[in-house]
């Protein structure tokens, strides 16, 4: 891990910090460790507490979201992103992972600021997660053949199972 790589982790950690005033959808950031806990956090692993947007069947609760940055790659390679409040949505797996291609390696520029990173990721898995891969098939298939109420009721289960 270069100086350079840290500096850079700890001044988009900063910039993020900074847009949760202005920001509807980003509640909260913290350093944390590789599991999501913020006992013990580094620069490399931010836990953003979201709210999904009002157009989205998972508004109305809060999702936590992992970004784990390479201490090695970073920012020339995306960060890893995974959801650690569970979550009914094909594109995340039953672990919290979150498909690939959202953060593309192929399309990831280092000048894209940290901000629009996060928002991007929040839109993509409470709103736009049909466009991406599938990671849950249970989802999946609910989604495509049971009515949007039944998915809704599913979604709102597993939420309501999270929190007790």
């Amino acid at each position: 891990m270069s100086t350079r790589t840290l500096r850079r982790a700890g001044l988009d950690f900063g910039r993020l910090q900074e847009a949760v005033e202005s920001s509807s959808t980003i509640v909260s950031v913290e350093n944390a460790d590789e599991h999501g806990e913020v006992k013990n956090g580094d620069v490399f692993h931010w836990r953003v507490v979201a709210n999904p947007p009002a157009s989205s069947i998972y508004a109305g609760a809060t999702y936590a979201i992992l970004f784990t940055l390479s201490p090695d790659e970073y920012p020339f390679k995306p960060p890893k992103v995974r959801v650690l409040t569970p979550i009914f949505n094909p594109m995340v797996s039953d672990v919290g992972g979150v498909c690939e291609a959202l953060l593309d390696n192929a399309e990831w520029k280092p000048t894209v600021p940290v901000v629009e990173v996060v928002e991007k990721v929040i839109v993509s898995v409470f709103v736009d997660f049909k466009k991406f891969d599938i990671l849950n098939d249970v989802a999946a298939e609910m989604m495509t053949n049971k009515t949007p109420a039944e998915f809704k009721k599913e979604v709102d289960r597993v939420r309501t199972t999270a929190k007790s």
